[in-house]
């Protein structure tokens, strides 16, 4: 069932208008959604469509990082929506206190979820535990039985709906044309989880074959699919704006894991080969469940490139049935093999600007896929289940918006500060890893040996280096007792002597795991450190890798006791210390130096 199938006679046809509904019909609705203004702009869009556009009495509130609202009052409202900002199964962006109020909560329930191929038994057992009436998800109708069968979500409305909606602003953007625009190609990708599949892979594939080749048909690209590359905001828009044309793949993936061992076993791989490519992954685990339950959905990048006149170069995909090639964009072969006719049609004005016309004649000018028409859809689905009356008075509303003031206003300054604080932040996390590397004897032979010997520099990239370095000094800063990160978590040494690995593995709490304490006369602890050291002084060492996906997310090294600077782990929550690695071979006694100080132990 879509959910233009149940849209009211009240809202009407989609005609891009919001019409009013009378007193009596307006519902007054909860959106549980994180709000934070870093998000990128299809994070931010798809919440003002529902607080901007919705003819209903709509307030936001935003439980990220609390553990209970003293005051929230549910009652107060007819429904409540759990954006896809929230993921549920997550106690920090929905704390058991909250999940237990939505349980209790009589009225209408409606969730709205995306990156929908992961752990789908705890999504669904927990939306039964919550008792969710109306779910919003980006499969198409012939699909939703393959995840939201009668088994697992038994009565409950599952409806259709896009992962993102044409913004009004964008609808009255002046762009300049195709001709005028400084950059042939752009585009801002991301590396997706090995265990997404061949689909997750291909945001980053794209984006890699087409500038390792744009060089031989003089090209101005500006491609970039490293975190660090990434662009949020109004940048955003202006970027996309100077683009003649921008790349893309489907949205999605064409693995789905039901139960989180497909995750859990790639990155138990991973963690014995930090190395791998996607391709030993896949040859090795994934094949199997390739194209299980294949998750696509187009990408509202479409929508805003369409929207800023901006030609699309895409793998062939299908796109949610809405874009045809050659018709709105220009199909580009997965193997690049049609690149020549690619560039042929891209320095071709007059065809740029026909495709570009008529992707925003379609999916622009119609009105079809407009924040007002997907608000007026949602209007109908509440009309028909959300009949409870909730209290009028929203105190207990207004009261629990100010629990949290101080760090929305935090979130407001870095936000602000952002396009300042970036550049600087990275050169911040150089220098201090530069520093610290100085800061030790070994660290300062280490750099000596470093800056005289050219086979080192190429073997240890001097970047790889200094991100080894810093990453070292979190898990030190750990080790020694210091909070690295919002969620409490210990660190665990493993060593297995024999095959030359050390894992340093972040476990949830903070009582202290094996090798983890301070060492003093513990016997035990004394006797690990020395092996650890013999393991390093004998050249033995093969592998050193930090293991966070107990955890997840970036840490923070520790500047001052309210002071610090962000450090992201790695791909898949694991770093693999690879130039120190390389450097404790060619230089063991200085490097068993460095690491016992920045670990925190007397050298052995």
């Amino acid at each position: 069932m879509t959910a233009s199938s149940l849209r009211s006679a009240e809202t009407g046809e989609r005609t891009g208008q919001i019409r009013p509904l009378p007193l009596s019909r307006r519902l007054s609705v909860l959106l549980l959604c994180d709000d934070y203004q870093g998000h990128a702009n299809t994070v931010l869009d798809h919440i003002a469509a529902f607080t901007d556009f919705s003819a209903h009495d709509v307030r936001v509130f935003n439980p990220i990082g609390m553990t209970r609202s003293r005051h929230l009052d549910l009652d107060e409202f007819d429904a409540v929506v759990i954006h896809y900002s929230i993921k549920i199964v997550s106690e920090d962006h929905l704390a058991p206190a909250f999940r237990e109020q939505l349980r209790r909560y009589q009225g209408l329930k409606v969730q709205f979820i995306q990156d929908e191929y992961r752990s789908v038994n705890d999504f669904t057992e927990l939306m039964r535990v919550l008792g969710i009436r109306v779910l919003y998800t980006l499969l198409a109708e012939p699909e939703i039985p393959k995840l939201y069968d009668e088994t697992r979500l038994p009565g409950v409305v599952k409806l259709t709906t896009w992962a993102g909606f044409v913004p009004k602003g964008l609808t009255e953007y002046a762009a300049l044309p195709p001709a005028r625009r400084p950059i042939d190609i752009g585009y801002r990708g991301r590396t997706l989880p090995f265990w997404l599949g061949i689909l997750g892979q291909e945001k980053a594939w794209i984006a890699q074959g087409v500038r390792e080749r744009a060089g031989r048909y003089g090209l101005r690209c500006d491609i970039g699919w490293a975190e660090e590359d990434r662009i949020y905001g109004r940048r955003w828009i202006e970027f996309v704006a100077s683009c003649k044309a921008t790349l893309g793949t489907e949205s999605g993936s064409s693995i789905t894991d039901f139960d989180g061992s497909i995750e859990q076993r790639t990155k138990a791989y991973l963690l014995e080969h930090p190395r791998a490519d996607f391709q030993e992954v896949h040859r090795a685990l994934l094949r199997p469940h390739e194209d299980n339950v294949r998750v696509t959905a187009i990408s509202p990048r479409i929508f805003e490139a369409a929207a800023l006149r901006t030609a699309l170069i895409l793998f062939p995909g299908t796109y949610s049935g809405l874009i045809d090639p050659w018709v709105h964009y220009i199909p580009l072969a997965k193997d690049f093999s049609n690149l020549d006719r690619v560039v042929e049609k891209l320095r071709d004005v007059e065809f740029l600007e026909t495709l570009t016309e008529r992707a925003h004649r379609d999916l622009i000018a119609s009105g079809r896929f407009s924040q007002q028409a997907f608000a007026q859809e949602f209007d109908g689905v509440l009309l028909q289940y959300g009949a409870r009356r909730g209290k009028r008075r929203k105190l207990s509303y207004r009261l629990a918006c100010l629990e949290r003031p101080c760090a929305m206003a935090a979130s407001n300054v870095r936000e602000s500060l952002h396009p300042i604080l970036r550049v600087p932040q990275d050169a911040v996390k150089a220098a201090l890893a530069v520093a610290l590397l100085l800061m030790s004897e070994g660290g300062r032979q280490i750099a000596t040996r470093y800056l005289t010997s050219r086979e080192l520099r190429r073997s240890a990239p001097f970047g790889e280096l200094l991100r080894d370095v810093l990453k070292l000094a979190v898990v030190g800063q750990t080790m020694h007792g210091m909070r690295t990160s919002k969620k409490p978590f210990r660190m665990a040494v493993r060593l297995q002597a024999d095959e030359g690995r050390i894992v340093f593995e972040s476990l949830r709490g903070q009582e202290p795991g094996p090798g983890a304490g301070d060492g003093g006369d513990d016997p035990k602890a004394e006797a690990f450190w020395r092996r650890f050291g013999s393991v390093v002084q004998e050249r033995r060492l093969q592998l050193m890798v930090w293991n966070h996906a107990a955890l997840g997310g970036n840490v923070r090294y520790r500047l001052a006791p309210f002071a610090g600077l962000t450090v992201c782990v790695g791909d898949y929550d694991m770093h693999a210390f690879a130039g120190l690695v390389e450097l404790a071979r060619r230089a063991p006694q200085p490097a068993w130096a460095f690491l016992s100080s920045m670990l925190h132990r007397r050298v052995a």
